[in-house]
């Protein structure tokens, strides 16, 4: 049996290493979350820019006047896009972020779904169509769990 020296590992580079030494797990937990995550995030901010109107109808209905919902708009696609680049520059930090914003969005589903008043909730813009019910909970959920391991794994 040959012993490798932690040089040796260290030079070895994708696939090679991974049938070596086996897959890193932890690492692979504590980072695919964050990076669908941020997917999700840039989604969103790129729908909410591109055509702002489902976001803003439902904002209206929720009884906002026209300049807090822009004003809403606008913070929330810069919140958005600041919890996506913090999961990928600061992991733990973003992570956390990440969990608040999501398990908000799912709160807010929730409601929206109690209530009943409006079909989409106008969560990625234009872009996508985002029906409120409880597939969208789940999906809100998912992906709040996903950033909950993440953060389990995490070695920082």
């Amino acid at each position: 049996m040959e012993i490798i020296s932690k040089t040796d590992k260290t030079r070895e580079k994708g696939l090679v290493a991974i049938v070596r030494h086996g897959l890193n797990t932890d690492r692979l937990f504590a980072t695919s979350p964050r990076f669908i995550a941020t997917g999700i995030l840039i989604l969103s901010v790129v729908g909410k820019i591109y055509d702002p109107d489902p976001f803003l109808i439902l904002l209206d209905v929720l009884g906002f006047s026209k300049f807090m919902a822009y004003a809403t708009l606008l913070l929330l696609v810069i919140l958005e896009a600041s919890t996506a680049v913090l999961l990928i520059l600061r992991p733990k930090v973003g992570t956390l972020l990440g969990m608040w914003l999501f398990a908000f969005f799912t709160l807010l589903v929730a409601y929206l779904y109690a209530i009943n008043i409006i079909a989409d909730c106008g969560c990625f813009g234009g872009l996508v169509a985002s029906e409120i019910g409880p597939a969208k909970m789940v999906q809100n959920l998912s992906i709040l769990l996903m950033l909950t391991a993440s953060l389990y794994f995490q070695k920082q």
